[in-house]
């Protein structure tokens, strides 16, 4: 009887801790659902019914009230939920360096700004600073228009993991407007900028580029993004433009271009670049994969200068294929371009162009690259020798359509031009033919 009763207090037992394990549970759950309401968190929710205070119960309707809501140089982390949000967004605040104002979906829900067929900048940073946007696709404009666009006097921006497609000029304005998906066209300083890890795709550019820096800017990382499908160059470093009024600060500088994989980037209106640095100085161009475009590198300065030169130009590792003019353009038109090293990359024509083109330059190395070619003439020259000088070529390996190697590599250069004595005299030679 004891031993029934005694079972029978167990059961109860049993039943009550199981139910008050159950209620933990619950109200733990419960917690953790609330809990997503941080305190240095404000949320939006294109979806909500009201206008909310930017809490996790009760988001703001909108991106620009939550921007508007925060405490200058106390940033925030902005979670957009789940949706589409037709808005043009400009920030009106800056961030801290410990504590930056950062704008990302939330979890893996997906966050879409729409320009909605317009015109203008989806997002504007508007001269702040310490800002970070992550992970959020952005789309359709269409006329003279931008992904995101930062006109002078940002510091310390992130623009990381994001989508960026249909970004577009109107049909048949290719010669007379232009979009980028992400440009920094500075007069006031702007510095330290990191565009990593985006997708850029399907943006018909016109004569603008997927990724812009030009003017006043200095300390940029291009690292990591893919660019394919669009109607110009993917990403261009520039100076001399007059973006900035004092000449000594008119070029981007102290640029690293490195991993990026572009293709199928082609302008209807010019022979345009995968990769151009065009007026830039202390730029590292390192193991990009480009195809599929005009041109695919190209070091070049399309502005006088006004004595402060397109410079120090470091392109190596980058693997160059199927290109339909040539695989690298190093020199400018109206300007030298002075101390370029390229080195250590595969460059590939796939036609009988050659692999390499050169224009207005001084003191430029070619070094351990190898060069494909199925033409007979690896180097071709616009300019005469008193405008290209002091190239030199070492060590590099060429494929070539000539069946020796003296039709090719004792003097490089394409008859059709001036020609200029380059003399590499450890190469290695391999006939296509």
């Amino acid at each position: 009887m004891k031993k029934r009763i005694l079972f029978g207090i167990g059961v109860v037992v049993l039943m009550i801790a199981t139910q008050f394990a159950g209620m933990t549970q619950t109200a733990q759950a419960a917690k953790k659902a609330k809990g997503s309401s941080k305190k240095n968190a404000v949320y939006v929710s294109a979806s909500a019914k009201k206008e909310g205070n930017g809490t996790f119960e009760a988001p703001y309707k909108t991106i620009q009230q939550a921007i508007d809501s925060l405490k200058n140089k106390k940033g925030k982390t902005i979670y957009l939920r789940k949706g589409t949000y037709n808005e043009k967004v400009v920030f009106t605040k800056s961030g801290s360096k410990s504590k930056p104002i950062v704008i990302t979906r939330y979890g893996k829900e997906k966050a879409v700004i729409s320009g909605q067929k317009t015109d203008g900048a989806i997002i504007s940073l508007n001269g702040q600073k310490y800002i970070q946007i992550t992970n959020l696709e952005i789309c359709n404009t269409s006329g003279f228009s931008h992904g995101i666009l930062g006109n002078g006097g940002e510091n310390n921006i992130t623009i990381k993991n994001n989508k960026f497609h249909d970004l577009n000029v109107e049909s048949g304005q290719d010669g007379s407007q232009g979009t980028n998906a992400v440009i920094f066209y500075c007069a006031k300083a702007s510095a330290n900028i990191v565009v990593d890890s985006n997708r850029i795709y399907n943006c018909r550019t016109g004569f603008s580029e997927a990724i812009t820096f030009n003017g006043n800017v200095k300390n940029i990382k291009i690292t990591n993004n893919t660019i394919e499908n669009t109607t110009n160059i993917a990403i261009d470093v520039a100076g001399h433009y007059g973006a900035c009024e004092t000449t000594k600060y008119d070029q981007a500088r102290n640029v690293v271009i490195k991993n990026n994989k572009i293709k199928n980037c082609v302008s209807k209106i010019a022979a345009n670049a995968g990769i151009y640095s065009d007026g830039a100085k202390n730029v590292q161009i390192l193991n990009n994969t480009v195809s599929g475009c005009p041109y695919g590198i190209c070091a070049g300065a399309e502005c006088p200068d006004g004595g402060y030169a397109t410079s120090d130009i470091t392109i190596t590792g980058n693997k160059v294929s199927k290109c339909q003019y040539g695989a690298l353009l190093v020199g400018g038109t109206q300007a030298t371009v002075k101390n370029v090293t390229v080195s250590k990359n595969t460059l590939s024509t796939d036609n009988v162009n050659c692999p390499i083109y050169i224009n207005k330059a001084n003191n430029v190395k070619i070094k351990k690259n190898t060069l494909k070619t199925q033409g007979t003439s690896v180097v071709g020259n616009f300019y005469s020798a008193d405008e290209t000088k002091n190239v030199t070529f070492s060590g590099n390996t060429y494929y070539a359509g000539a069946k020796t190697a003296e039709e090719t590599i004792s003097r490089l250069y394409d008859e059709v031009f001036w020609g200029i004595e380059c003399i590499d005299s450890t190469y290695k030679y391999i006939p296509m033919v």
